[in-house]
């Protein structure tokens, strides 16, 4: 059985793994800095397109670091 986190967490995980991560998906949870301090590692980048994040190539490297890092976010504000 999931807990609430998990399924809270399970869209952003899969369109994490998936490379593009929609900025809305995760609306009225506190992850705004999470995701800058991303974008400033150079793990996502804006996508040219949209206003998503599209995980870059040093991004790859560290999905389950970032999956993490928003576990931890997320779970800091339930």
């Amino acid at each position: 059985m999931k807990t609430s986190l998990e399924r809270q967490l399970h869209p952003a995980v899969v369109s994490l793994m998936c490379g593009t991560i929609i900025k809305g998906l995760l609306k009225g949870v506190h992850t705004e800095n999470t995701f800058n301090k991303w974008v400033d590692s150079k793990l996502i980048r804006i996508s040219a397109n949209t206003d998503d994040y599209i995980l870059t190539a040093n991004g790859s490297l560290f999905v389950n670091d970032m999956i993490n890092d928003l576990k931890g976010n997320i779970g800091s504000y339930e």
